[in-house]
């Protein structure tokens, strides 16, 4: 016999979960080309960012470096992507559009 599974409305089911809050902010949002980030707080270490697909796939690895860096999205296919932004003091996740 098959199994069946019950999930209740506190299970995740996605790979990420998108924070309400952040200290950055990314535009424009549909992109083609590039992605500003807008960082609105001084960190004392650098930010890593990484870029997944909708699958969870790891499409790039990126270091953040000075202030409203912008990062090219022009190799990505269109489609939606979550773009993390982590440290030892953060850990941020967002999505956005590539057109």
């Amino acid at each position: 016999m098959g199994q069946f599974a019950v999930f209740g409305e506190s299970t995740k089911m996605s790979v990420f979960e998108i924070n309400p809050k952040s200290n950055f902010d990314i535009f424009p949002n549909p992109t083609s080309d590039y992605l500003v980030i807008k960082n609105t707080t001084a960190f004392t270490e650098p930010v890593n960012i990484d870029i997944y697909n909708s699958l969870g796939k790891l499409m790039g690895s990126y270091r953040l470096m000075g202030i409203n860096p912008s990062l090219s999205v022009k190799d990505l296919i269109a489609g939606n992507y979550i773009i993390k932004f982590y440290n030892n003091s953060v850990q941020y996740t967002q999505s956005f559009v590539k057109m």
